[in-house]
């Protein structure tokens, strides 16, 4: 195993980028021409990372979304690194976690007054 973290390359990147937001609209990411295409230096582990996104009814009823996917490099500079893909906010879901999270994380301002 090297030693140092390798860079990927831009077109890359965005490869990947693209398969993370694929997995959402296709639900896996096999489906993908991206994905034959990363699959020639890559092995993915298992299917997508999935995850809950939305209000605690979501959670509730455990309504799981995909949100990218783990890549493991088979030849090249990126053997036996591993890349991490993961999707940001797409769907109105998304944003209501966003909002908690950006509440959960913010100083009880209360305390200051």
């Amino acid at each position: 195993m090297s030693s140092g973290m390798t860079t990927l390359p831009p077109a890359v990147a965005a490869s990947f980028a693209a398969i993370a937001y694929e997995t959402l609209s296709q639900g896996t990411m096999q489906n993908s021409e991206i994905y034959t295409d990363l699959e020639a230096r890559f092995t993915f582990n298992s299917s997508a990372v999935h995850g809950i996104s939305g209000s605690i009814l979501e959670r509730i009823f455990r309504h799981h979304t995909p949100f990218g996917c783990i890549a493991k490099g088979k030849t090249g500079a990126f053997k036996d690194h591993y890349v991490l893909a993961l999707r940001g906010t797409a769907k109105m879901r998304d944003c209501i976690t966003d909002l908690h999270y950006a509440i959960a994380i913010e100083p009880n301002l209360s305390n200051e007054l």
